[in-house]
C-alpha cells in the first residue's frame, strides 16, 4: 500500500527514537555541564580572602614599637628632670641663712661703745613713723625731727635676742623696746611695742653736731617771708608737710569764713630750700627776710 521507501524512512526514525532512550549519549552531555560545577569549587578568589595578606601583616608589625631594651633612654628623661631642680631647692636654704652673717648681730649701748655698735655711725633717716620723719645718730646718741628740729638724746642696748634692742629716750629708766628687721647693711625697719614701724636708711657719715636741715618750722616761715618780699602780702598761716618723693609741700593760706583761702603752695628740697611755686617758677626762700 505505501511506496518502499517511505517503509524504509519510518523504519529509520524508529531506530533513531531507540538510540535516544538508550544513555550513551546522554552521558557524554553530563560530562560537558560538570565542568563549570568542579571550577567554580576550585576558584582561588574564594578562598583568598581568607588567607589575605593585610590581616596577617598587622600581627607581624606588632613588635615594632619600642620594647623595654629600647625604651629606658625615653624613661631616664623625666627622672632627670625631677631630681635636677630639687639641687636649687636644697642650696637656695643655705644661701639666704649664710646672708645675714654680714647684717648686725650685737648691739651695745650705743654713748659708751660707737665702735661696737655694728649698727654704721653717721645720719640715718627714719620715715614712716607716727611723728614724722627723723634723723639719727648712733654714733653720739641723739636723734632730731624734720617737723620742728627738735630732738632728744638715747642710749641703745641689746635685748633677749640681737633682733630685739631697747632704747632709752631721754632718760635710762625710759625703757622702749624695738624688734629690727634688716634688709641691708644701710637698711632697717624699726617694730615699735605699739605696733608702729619706721624704715631708717643710711644717709652720711656725719654727726648731728655737722649735719644742717631746714625743719617744716623753719620753712614755713621762710616762705611767709619770701611770698611777702614777692608780692607784698603776708598771708596769716603756713603748714608743711613731706611729699611722696620726700620734698616738703608748703601751703600758704588764710583762714575766711571757716574755709582756707590759699595764696600759693611752694615744693623745696628740705636741705637746701630750693624749689618751685604752684605756677612752676623757681624760689630760693633763703633769700627770704630772716627775723
Amino acid at each position: 500500500m505505501f511506496p518502499k521507501r517511505f517503509t524504509a524512512l519510518c523504519m529509520l526514525c524508529a531506530l533513531l527514537l531507540a538510540g535516544c532512550g538508550s544513555g550513551d549519549a546522554p552521558s557524554s552531555v553530563t560530562q560537558e555541564t560538570r565542568a563549570p560545577e568542579t571550577q567554580s569549587e576550585t576558584e582561588a578568589p574564594e578562598t583568598q580572602p581568607e588567607t589575605e595578606a593585610p590581616e596577617t601583616q598587622p600581627e607581624t608589625a606588632l613588635p615594632e614599637p619600642p620594647d623595654p631594651e629600647t625604651a629606658p633612654f625615653t624613661i631616664e628623661h623625666p627622672t632627670d628632670a625631677t631630681t635636677d631642680p630639687e639641687l636649687p631647692e636644697t642650696e637656695a636654704p643655705q644661701e639666704l641663712t649664710e646672708a645675714p652673717e654680714e647684717f648686725p648681730t650685737q648691739i651695745v649701748d650705743t654713748p659708751d661703745r660707737p665702735v661696737e655698735l655694728n649698727i654704721e655711725p653717721g645720719i640715718w633717716i627714719a620715715t614712716g613713723g607716727p611723728d614724722g620723719d627723723r634723723y639719727f645718730d648712733f654714733g653720739t646718741g641723739a636723734f632730731l625731727y624734720q617737723d620742728s628740729g627738735m630732738g632728744l638724746g638715747f642710749s641703745l642696748e641689746m635685748g633677749e635676742d640681737p633682733a630685739h634692742l631697747v632704747f632709752h629716750f631721754g632718760d635710762i629708766e625710759n625703757n622702749t623696746p624695738a624688734a629690727i628687721y634688716w634688709d641691708s647693711a644701710h637698711s632697717f625697719v624699726l617694730e615699735w611695742k605699739d605696733g608702729t614701724t619706721e624704715r631708717l636708711t643710711w644717709w652720711s657719715d656725719e654727726t648731728l653736731a655737722d649735719f644742717t636741715f631746714y625743719s617744716n618750722d623753719e620753712l614755713c616761715e621762710m616762705a611767709l617771708g619770701y611770698y611777702e618780699m614777692q608780692t607784698g602780702y603776708r598771708p596769716s598761716q603756713a603748714a608743711a608737710q613731706i611729699d611722696e618723693n620726700g620734698a616738703v609741700a608748703i601751703q600758704l593760706y588764710d583762714e575766711l569764713d571757716g574755709h582756707n583761702s590759699t595764696s600759693d603752695w611752694y615744693t623745696v628740697d628740705r636741705f637746701t630750700a630750693l624749689g618751685t611755686d604752684l605756677t612752676g617758677n623757681e624760689i630760693d626762700l633763703k633769700k627770704a627776710p630772716r627775723g
